[in-house]
C-alpha cells in the first residue's frame, strides 16, 4: 500500500479513538486507574501540606483537580487569566498531573535557566510513543540519548554555521517569492517552508509532514488526552505511527541514493553523511540514526513554526498598513530601490529589526511554551514544587505583560525601539525557549523569519483580499489553529 493510499481512509480524531473501547471489564479497570490518580494526586498535596505549600492556584475539583477548569484548547488563555489572580506561578492538577503555568521571564529564568540542572527533563508520553514521535529531540528525556542529539543538533546549526545556509536561504526564498507572484492565491501552500534546504521534498511528503505535526502539536496539549493518564488504553490506526516513520525514511533514504550514484544533494543530510569527522563519538550505525532523527526534527520544525511566523507576518501587515509602508520606506531606503535586500543589510535596517521583534511577540509560535518537567522535589520562593511537576513557561502570558508592552494586543514595532529610533536592547524572544532545552535552530530561524519579511515586502504591498462584493474581507477576528503550535 503506498503512503496516498492511507489519505483515502476517512480522517479520524484521535480522542474519538477511546469510545468504543471501554468494554464492561475495562470500565472497572479505568474507575480502578482513575482513583489511584486521584490518590497519587492527593499524596502530593498532603506532602506539601507537611512543609512549604503548593503554589496558588484555582481550588481543585474533588476526584477530577482542575481537569474541567482547564479547556483543552488555547490553555495560555486560561493560565494568562489565572496568573492575574494568583500571580507568576500558577499550579493546577489534572488526574495524574501536577502543571506549573510560569507566566512571567523572571519565573521561568529563575526555574528553567538558573536551575535547569532539575528542570530540564520531560514526561513521558503515551501518545507521542503511539504517534511514533519518540525520537524527536523534543520530546527526549533529559538522558545520555538526548545529549547525543543534542551535540549534533547544535553542530549542524551553531551560531557560526548561520552564514553557511545563507546562499541557500537566499535563493529559496527569492524561489518562493517568484511562486507568489506567478499564484499568489495560493501563498499558503508556497509559505510552507518544507523545501527551504532540500531539493527533495515531494508534495505527497508535505502533506505527511503537516498531518505528522498536527498530531505531534495536540499530544503537547496536557489533560487533551485520556490515555496519557490510562496508559492501557492504547489504541491507533496502524497508519498514524507511519506518517514519522515516512517523514524520516522518505527524504533520508533519497539523499542516501543520490549520493550513492553520484549526484550529490543540497542538504544537512548529504553534508553529515559524507563528513568523516565522528561527531561526540559517534559513528557507524549509531551516527546514521542519530543523523537522521535529527534531521527530521530540524525538517519538522519547518511545518508549523515557521510557516506560523510568516502566516503573522501576512496578518500584521493586512492590519496594519502604516507599518508595512515604514518597513517598505526602511528597505527603499538601504536598497535604492534597485536590489534586493541582503543579510548583511540586517544591522542598518533599525525599523524592520523592531517588526521582526513585533512579530515574534505578537502571535508567539508556541503561546504555552513546551513543558518542562521537574527531576527533583523544588522550593521556589516559599512554594513546594514536587517531582514531576510539569513546568510551562506560559509565553503568551510574558508577551501579553502590560507593565512591559503598552496595549499588548495591537502589533506596533516601535516598542523595540529606543529614542534614537535604534533597536533597544528587548532581544530576548522566549518563544524560543529556556535554558537547556532551548531552541537548537533558533538562530536559523531568526535568519529565516527576518530575511523572509524584507524580501517579501521589497517586493509585495500585502493588501486584504476581497469578498464577493468586491469589499474588503475583514480578517481580525480569524482565528490560528489550536494545539502547542499556533
Amino acid at each position: 500500500m503506498s503512503i496516498l493510499d492511507r489519505f483515502d481512509k476517512p480522517s479520524v480524531s484521535p480522542a474519538s479513538f477511546l469510545g468504543h473501547l471501554l468494554g464492561p471489564m475495562k470500565l472497572v479497570v479505568a474507575v480502578i486507574g482513575i482513583c489511584l490518580a486521584f490518590a497519587l494526586s492527593n499524596s502530593r498535596q498532603q506532602r506539601a501540606q507537611r512543609g512549604f505549600p503548593l503554589p496558588p492556584g484555582p481550588k481543585p475539583e474533588w476526584f477530577i483537580g482542575n481537569a474541567r477548569q482547564l479547556p483543552k484548547g488555547k490553555q495560555w488563555i486560561t493560565a494568562t487569566q489565572w496568573g492575574k489572580e494568583y500571580g507568576d506561578l500558577v499550579y493546577a492538577r489534572i488526574p495524574g498531573k501536577s502543571i506549573l503555568f510560569l507566566n512571567s521571564v523572571k519565573a521561568a529564568n529563575d526555574l528553567l535557566e538558573k536551575r535547569s540542572k532539575i528542570y530540564s527533563d520531560r514526561t513521558h508520553s503515551t501518545m507521542i510513543d503511539l504517534t511514533g514521535w519518540s525520537f524527536n529531540l523534543l520530546h527526549m528525556g533529559y538522558n545520555d540519548e538526548w545529549r547525543k542529539h543534542r551535540r549534533m543538533f547544535q553542530q549542524m546549526f551553531r551560531p557560526d554555521a548561520a552564514g553557511d545556509y545563507q546562499p541557500v536561504q537566499r535563493r529559496k526564498i527569492h524561489e518562493w517569492l517568484q511562486r507568489l507572484l506567478d499564484t499568489p492565491e495560493k501563498f499558503m501552500q508556497h509559505t510552507t517552508f518544507l523545501r527551504l534546504l532540500r531539493r527533495l521534498h515531494q508534495r505527497p511528503l508535505i502533506h505527511i509532514g503537516k498531518q505528522a505535526m498536527g498530531i505531534m502539536s495536540d499530544c503537547l496539549v496536557p489533560g487533551k488526552f485520556l490515555v496519557e493518564t490510562y496508559p492501557f488504553l492504547r489504541y491507533l490506526p496502524s497508519w498514524v505511527p507511519g506518517l514519522t516513520t515516512e517523514m524520516q525514511s522518505v527524504p533520508f533514504e533519497a539523499v542516501k541514493e543520490r549520493m550513492r550514484i553520484g549526484q550529490g544533494s543540497e542538504s544537512l543530510v548529504a553534508e553529515y553523511l559524507g563528513d568523516t569527522d565522528h561527531i561526540g563519538g559517534l559513528r557507524g550505525q549509531e551516527r546514521e540514526d542519530v543523523l537522521r532523527h535529527v534531521a527530521t526534527t530540524s525538517y519538522a520544525g519547518g511545518v508549523d513554526t515557521t510557516v506560523s511566523s510568516l502566516s503573522t507576518i501576512f496578518r500584521a501587515m493586512v492590519l496594519n498598513t502604516s507599518a508595512q509602508r515604514k518597513i517598505q520606506a526602511e528597505i527603499d531606503h538601504v536598497t535604492g530601490g534597485k536590489r534586493l535586500p541582503e543579510f548583511a543589510d540586517r544591522e542598518f535596517m533599525p525599523y524592520c529589526e523592531a517588526a521582526y521583534r513585533e512579530v515574534m511577540r505578537w502571535y508567539p509560535v508556541t503561546p504555552l511554551g513546551i513543558a518542562h518537567t521537574t527531576s527533583e522535589d523544588d522550593i521556589y520562593e516559599g512554594w513546594f514544587i514536587p517531582k514531576g511537576t510539569q513546568c510551562f513557561p506560559n509565553v503568551w502570558a510574558m508577551t501579553r505583560d502590560e507593565s512591559k508592552y503598552k496595549d499588548p494586543d495591537r502589533f506596533i514595532p516601535e516598542r523595540f525601539l529606543d529614542a534614537d529610533g535604534k533597536p533597544n536592547d528587548d532581544t530576548f524572544i522566549p518563544a524560543y525557549g529556556f535554558g537547556r532545552r532551548i531552541c537548537v535552530g533558533r538562530f536559523f530561524a531568526d535568519a529565516t523569519v527576518w530575511f523572509t519579511l524584507v524580501s517579501l515586502l521589497a517586493v509585495f504591498d500585502i493588501l486584504p483580499a476581497k469578498d464577493e462584493n468586491g469589499e474588503d474581507i475583514d480578517i481580525t477576528d480569524y482565528e490560528y489553529t489550536d494545539g502547542a503550535i499556533m
